[in-house]
Protein backbone atom coordinates (compact mmCIF):
# COMPACT_ATOMS: atom_id res chain seq x y z
CA UNK A 1 0.00 0.00 0.00
CA UNK A 2 1.25 3.63 -0.90
CA UNK A 3 0.08 6.56 0.95
CA UNK A 4 -1.40 9.07 -1.31
CA UNK A 5 0.97 12.22 -0.83
CA UNK A 6 -1.82 14.19 -2.46
CA UNK A 7 -3.45 14.54 0.44
CA UNK A 8 -3.05 17.11 2.60
CA UNK A 9 -5.51 16.48 5.53
CA UNK A 10 -4.18 13.79 8.04
CA UNK A 11 -8.28 12.68 8.63
CA UNK A 12 -8.65 11.93 4.46
CA UNK A 13 -5.06 9.65 4.16
CA UNK A 14 -6.08 8.23 7.34
CA UNK A 15 -9.54 7.20 5.78
CA UNK A 16 -7.54 5.64 2.22
CA UNK A 17 -5.32 3.66 3.94
CA UNK A 18 -8.36 2.12 5.96
CA UNK A 19 -9.80 1.69 2.07
CA UNK A 20 -6.76 0.40 0.67
CA UNK A 21 -6.68 -1.92 4.09
CA UNK A 22 -10.15 -3.25 3.62
CA UNK A 23 -9.98 -3.51 -0.27
CA UNK A 24 -6.55 -6.18 0.36
CA UNK A 25 -8.43 -8.17 3.16
CA UNK A 26 -11.85 -8.58 1.30
CA UNK A 27 -9.39 -9.87 -2.37
CA UNK A 28 -6.85 -12.38 0.38
CA UNK A 29 -7.14 -15.67 -0.95
CA UNK A 30 -6.85 -18.93 1.39
CA UNK A 31 -5.79 -21.99 -0.06
CA UNK A 32 -5.51 -25.65 0.30
CA UNK A 33 -1.86 -27.11 -0.12
CA UNK A 34 -1.28 -30.38 -0.18
CA UNK A 35 1.18 -32.06 2.51
CA UNK A 36 2.37 -35.58 3.65
CA UNK A 37 1.05 -35.76 7.20
CA UNK A 38 2.16 -37.96 10.12
CA UNK A 39 -1.15 -38.47 11.53
CA UNK A 40 -4.50 -39.14 9.69
CA UNK A 41 -5.63 -34.94 10.49
CA UNK A 42 -6.78 -32.16 8.38
CA UNK A 43 -5.52 -29.54 8.54
CA UNK A 44 -2.18 -31.33 9.24
CA UNK A 45 -0.69 -29.37 12.29
CA UNK A 46 3.06 -27.98 11.16
CA UNK A 47 4.89 -30.43 14.22
CA UNK A 48 3.14 -33.45 11.79
CA UNK A 49 4.28 -32.45 8.39
CA UNK A 50 6.56 -34.47 6.78
CA UNK A 51 9.31 -32.07 5.55
CA UNK A 52 11.02 -31.89 2.66
CA UNK A 53 13.64 -34.89 1.41
CA UNK A 54 11.69 -36.94 2.45
CA UNK A 55 12.68 -40.55 1.48
CA UNK A 56 10.09 -43.45 0.77
CA UNK A 57 10.24 -46.73 -0.40
CA UNK A 58 7.25 -48.60 -2.06
CA UNK A 59 6.47 -52.18 -4.02
CA UNK A 60 3.73 -53.84 -5.66
CA UNK A 61 0.68 -54.45 -3.30
CA UNK A 62 0.73 -57.83 -2.06
CA UNK A 63 -1.02 -60.63 -4.28
CA UNK A 64 -1.08 -58.10 -6.83
CA UNK A 65 0.40 -57.95 -10.48
CA UNK A 66 1.13 -55.13 -13.19
CA UNK A 67 -0.47 -56.01 -16.21
CA UNK A 68 0.26 -54.72 -19.46
CA UNK A 69 -2.14 -54.94 -21.94
CA UNK A 70 -1.40 -55.10 -26.12
CA UNK A 71 -3.41 -56.10 -28.86
CA UNK A 72 -0.04 -58.41 -29.50
CA UNK A 73 0.16 -60.01 -26.07
CA UNK A 74 -0.58 -59.00 -22.53
CA UNK A 75 2.76 -59.10 -19.80
CA UNK A 76 1.97 -59.74 -16.46
CA UNK A 77 5.18 -58.29 -13.78
CA UNK A 78 4.99 -59.94 -9.97
CA UNK A 79 7.23 -58.02 -8.42
CA UNK A 80 8.40 -54.09 -8.45
CA UNK A 81 9.47 -51.41 -6.04
CA UNK A 82 10.31 -47.88 -5.77
CA UNK A 83 12.22 -45.42 -4.31
CA UNK A 84 12.30 -41.61 -4.14
CA UNK A 85 11.97 -38.16 -1.80
CA UNK A 86 9.66 -35.39 -1.45
CA UNK A 87 11.07 -31.85 -3.27
CA UNK A 88 9.07 -29.79 -1.21
CA UNK A 89 7.44 -29.47 1.98
CA UNK A 90 4.05 -28.16 1.11
CA UNK A 91 1.93 -27.74 -2.86
CA UNK A 92 2.90 -25.24 -4.75
CA UNK A 93 1.45 -26.83 -8.13
CA UNK A 94 -1.76 -24.62 -9.13
CA UNK A 95 -4.57 -27.69 -8.18
CA UNK A 96 -5.92 -29.37 -11.43
CA UNK A 97 -8.92 -31.68 -10.20
CA UNK A 98 -10.65 -29.10 -7.65
CA UNK A 99 -8.66 -30.26 -4.53
CA UNK A 100 -5.34 -28.63 -3.09
CA UNK A 101 -2.15 -27.44 -4.50
CA UNK A 102 -0.06 -30.21 -5.53
CA UNK A 103 3.15 -31.35 -3.34
CA UNK A 104 6.07 -32.41 -5.96
CA UNK A 105 8.26 -35.68 -5.03
CA UNK A 106 10.58 -38.08 -7.27
CA UNK A 107 11.05 -41.37 -8.11
CA UNK A 108 14.84 -41.86 -8.11
CA UNK A 109 14.76 -45.83 -8.54
CA UNK A 110 11.71 -47.93 -9.87
CA UNK A 111 12.00 -51.71 -11.09
CA UNK A 112 9.41 -54.41 -12.61
CA UNK A 113 10.82 -57.69 -12.68
CA UNK A 114 9.39 -61.75 -12.35
CA UNK A 115 7.48 -60.64 -15.95
CA UNK A 116 6.16 -63.18 -18.14
CA UNK A 117 3.67 -62.42 -21.31
CA UNK A 118 0.55 -64.60 -20.64
CA UNK A 119 1.93 -67.87 -22.89
CA UNK A 120 4.67 -67.32 -20.74
CA UNK A 121 6.96 -66.10 -22.67
CA UNK A 122 9.82 -64.42 -20.42
CA UNK A 123 10.24 -60.59 -20.55
CA UNK A 124 12.77 -57.85 -19.17
CA UNK A 125 11.74 -54.65 -18.28
CA UNK A 126 14.14 -51.67 -17.95
CA UNK A 127 13.05 -48.55 -16.81
CA UNK A 128 13.90 -45.29 -18.90
CA UNK A 129 14.53 -41.30 -18.13
CA UNK A 130 14.59 -41.74 -14.44
CA UNK A 131 14.10 -39.83 -12.53
CA UNK A 132 10.57 -39.25 -12.42
CA UNK A 133 8.73 -36.25 -11.11
CA UNK A 134 5.23 -36.45 -10.05
CA UNK A 135 2.69 -34.18 -8.57
CA UNK A 136 0.07 -35.04 -5.42
CA UNK A 137 -2.97 -33.11 -5.41
CA UNK A 138 -4.90 -33.55 -2.13
CA UNK A 139 -8.80 -34.05 -3.20
CA UNK A 140 -10.66 -35.21 -0.45
CA UNK A 141 -10.48 -36.66 3.08
CA UNK A 142 -6.75 -38.99 3.09
CA UNK A 143 -7.23 -39.15 -0.74
CA UNK A 144 -5.69 -37.86 -3.57
CA UNK A 145 -4.57 -38.25 -7.44
CA UNK A 146 -0.75 -38.31 -8.09
CA UNK A 147 0.26 -36.82 -11.69
CA UNK A 148 3.42 -37.92 -13.63
CA UNK A 149 5.02 -34.89 -14.65
CA UNK A 150 8.06 -36.48 -16.45
CA UNK A 151 6.40 -36.96 -20.41
CA UNK A 152 8.97 -39.48 -21.17
CA UNK A 153 8.38 -41.54 -17.57
CA UNK A 154 8.35 -45.12 -18.44
CA UNK A 155 10.40 -48.50 -19.62
CA UNK A 156 11.86 -50.91 -21.67
CA UNK A 157 9.69 -54.18 -22.72
CA UNK A 158 11.81 -57.05 -24.20
CA UNK A 159 9.54 -60.21 -25.02
CA UNK A 160 11.66 -62.22 -26.96
CA UNK A 161 10.51 -61.75 -30.73
CA UNK A 162 7.10 -60.74 -29.62
CA UNK A 163 7.79 -57.15 -28.01
CA UNK A 164 11.09 -55.07 -27.94
CA UNK A 165 9.54 -51.47 -27.32
CA UNK A 166 9.96 -48.55 -25.11
CA UNK A 167 6.18 -47.37 -23.79
CA UNK A 168 5.97 -44.05 -21.73
CA UNK A 169 2.78 -41.86 -20.60
CA UNK A 170 3.04 -38.29 -20.65
CA UNK A 171 0.32 -37.51 -17.87
CA UNK A 172 -0.56 -41.29 -15.76
CA UNK A 173 -3.04 -40.66 -13.32
CA UNK A 174 -2.98 -42.70 -10.04
CA UNK A 175 -5.46 -42.84 -6.84
CA UNK A 176 -3.69 -42.68 -3.77
CA UNK A 177 -4.59 -43.30 -0.43
CA UNK A 178 -3.13 -42.54 2.66
CA UNK A 179 -2.40 -44.59 5.77
CA UNK A 180 -0.38 -46.93 7.63
CA UNK A 181 1.16 -48.96 4.13
CA UNK A 182 -0.43 -45.69 2.21
CA UNK A 183 -1.90 -47.48 -1.33
CA UNK A 184 -1.79 -45.94 -4.58
CA UNK A 185 -3.21 -47.65 -8.03
CA UNK A 186 -3.15 -47.15 -11.76
CA UNK A 187 -6.16 -48.16 -13.90
CA UNK A 188 -5.90 -48.93 -17.90
CA UNK A 189 -3.36 -46.02 -18.36
CA UNK A 190 -2.69 -45.44 -22.42
CA UNK A 191 1.05 -45.97 -23.26
CA UNK A 192 2.83 -44.50 -26.07
CA UNK A 193 5.04 -47.09 -28.27
CA UNK A 194 8.17 -46.49 -29.42
CA UNK A 195 10.62 -48.74 -30.68
CA UNK A 196 11.01 -51.93 -32.97
CA UNK A 197 8.29 -54.34 -32.08
CA UNK A 198 5.62 -52.44 -30.54
CA UNK A 199 1.90 -53.17 -30.54
CA UNK A 200 -0.61 -50.87 -32.01
CA UNK A 201 -2.19 -50.13 -28.12
CA UNK A 202 -1.21 -50.65 -25.00
CA UNK A 203 -2.79 -50.02 -21.40
CA UNK A 204 -1.23 -50.74 -17.91
CA UNK A 205 -2.77 -51.40 -14.47
CA UNK A 206 -1.57 -51.52 -11.10
CA UNK A 207 -1.16 -51.29 -7.57
CA UNK A 208 1.20 -50.37 -5.23
CA UNK A 209 2.14 -49.58 -1.00
CA UNK A 210 4.22 -47.54 0.87
CA UNK A 211 7.08 -48.87 3.27
CA UNK A 212 8.59 -46.20 4.16
CA UNK A 213 7.36 -43.69 5.59
CA UNK A 214 5.69 -46.91 7.49
CA UNK A 215 2.47 -44.30 8.05
CA UNK A 216 1.83 -40.99 5.42
CA UNK A 217 -1.67 -39.41 5.42
CA UNK A 218 -2.53 -37.15 2.32
CA UNK A 219 -3.61 -33.89 4.04
CA UNK A 220 -3.34 -29.94 3.52
CA UNK A 221 -2.33 -26.61 4.98
CA UNK A 222 -3.88 -23.49 4.40
CA UNK A 223 -2.61 -20.47 3.84
CA UNK A 224 -3.70 -16.54 2.47
CA UNK A 225 -2.01 -15.57 -0.75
Amino acid sequence: MRTNKMLGLAVLAMLSASALMGSASASAEIVKKTVGCKVNEEPCAAENIYAKGTKAKGQLTVETEVLLETNIVNVICKKGAAEGESLEEKGSVAPMGGGAYSVLGTATVATLSECKTSGGANCVVTMTNLPWTAALEWTGPNTGIARTKTPTAGGKVVCGLLINCTFTTENATETVTGGENAMKSIEKVKLNRNGGICPATALMSGAGEVLEPKAIYISYVEETL
